[in-house]
């Protein structure tokens, strides 16, 4: 049998409404923006499973001058910010969470360069800014209603650094560029943005000034909580349940597992297969079988490595005989029922019950389920 290989196919369109791929995570994405577009546009997608509307402000806009990934970014010039309306997935309560994005700052010596905030100082207020100072040096600052913290860091002008905010069993850490900054902060109020959210833009009047790109919001997930190698290229994302633009990653194994532990609802792939020699019962290639039991007569059990959702799967094969004048077929049962962990396969010959007692040199079967 001819074998090949496929690295990173890749099959996709223009999701009209798509949800974050990630891994961990994918679920809790709650807001994914990439930023997007042509230049000067002054709208963009939100990529998480719910996605958000995002009204433009003042003189915001997707920019093509600079991007971190993609073609563009989405430029504040001080005055403007984007705001998202009151949503449940603003209320990270007291759990794990995970606030991220590339920022490019135009000064980094200015104080109260906010990047995100609840619209309104109430219970459950909290925001994330930059606090700049002489010669770059300056704060991460994180506040709410009863007070914050502080972390150290120094940075340069128009350069693209990676920020994660990230709460962990109530512990906040901050980290630059996959680099903890400072040490944790125990934190473990409730937070609920009441009002909605402020992106570029405090409670009040003060903002940012400068880019940002692929910024992600995760609820109810740290995704990092040590030192870490940030992302080199924008996070996945793909088209909802019954959208007809999906995408799809096969890693470069071909076993079927989707690259960035792709999460798609109605994912419809085989399940498992093998290629194996009837006679012997050598198994010589498979994805997601552990063995084959032999019960003579060509009569075979397809025993999986991991079970299947449930005995709806459907098993479909070919096989070689031992010349080319012999037919073979593949059909399921023996009086057997398919089970989660194992199907029961016969393989007869077409049109010759005489070569009752002879096994097929190759049986070729895939299952197929939901």
């Amino acid at each position: 049998m001819k074998e090949f290989k496929l690295d990173k196919i890749k099959v996709d369109g223009t999701p009209a409404s798509a949800a974050s791929i990630a891994s961990p995570g994918s679920s809790e994405t709650v807001l994914m923006l990439p930023f997007e577009g042509s230049n000067n546009d002054t709208s963009t997608t939100d990529r998480s499973s719910t996605g958000h509307s995002i009204t433009f402000n003042g003189d915001s806009k997707i920019v093509t001058a600079q991007k971190k990934y993609g073609s563009s970014s989405l430029y504040l010039d001080g005055s403007d910010h984007l705001t998202l309306a009151d949503h449940a997935d603003w209320t990270f309560g007291t759990g794990d969470f995970t606030w991220e994005f590339w920022v490019r700052f135009s000064t980094v010596t200015s104080s109260g360069y906010y990047i995100l905030a609840a619209n309104a100082d109430s219970a459950g207020f909290f925001l994330f800014r930059w606090d700049g100072g002489g010669g770059g040096s300056g704060n991460w600052s994180y506040g709410y209603t009863a007070g914050g913290n502080n972390w150290g860091d120094t940075l340069s002008a128009d350069t693209w650094y990676h920020v994660a905010v990230v709460r962990s069993s109530g512990d906040i850490k901050v980290y630059r560029d996959g680099v903890e900054k400072g040490s944790a902060w125990t934190h473990t109020t409730s937070l609920d943005a009441n009002g909605g959210i402020h992106i570029g833009k405090s409670h009040s009047t003060e903002y940012m000034t400068g880019y940002l790109d692929d910024f992600r919001l995760t609820k109810g997930v740290a995704r990092y909580t040590s030192n870490f190698t940030p992302p080199t290229s924008s996070h996945y994302t793909a088209a909802v349940a019954g959208s007809s633009t999906k995408h799809i990653v096969v890693d470069s194994d071909g076993t079927g597992t989707e690259e960035g532990q792709l999460k798609e609802e109605n994912n419809r792939i085989a399940k498992a297969w093998a290629e194996f020699d009837g006679s012997g019962v050598t198994l010589n290639a498979s994805y997601n079988v552990s063995s084959i039991t032999d019960h003579g007569n060509r009569d075979y059990t397809i025993n999986f490595s991991t079970a299947m959702a449930d005995t709806s799967y459907s098993i479909v094969g070919s096989n070689i005989g031992q010349t080319a004048t012999y037919n073979w077929s593949v059909v399921t049962g023996m009086g057997t029922a398919k089970t989660t962990s194992a199907a029961r396969i016969n393989v007869p010959h077409i049109n010759d019950s005489s070569l009752y007692g002879n096994d097929p040199d190759a049986v070729n079967v895939i299952a197929f389920g939901s």
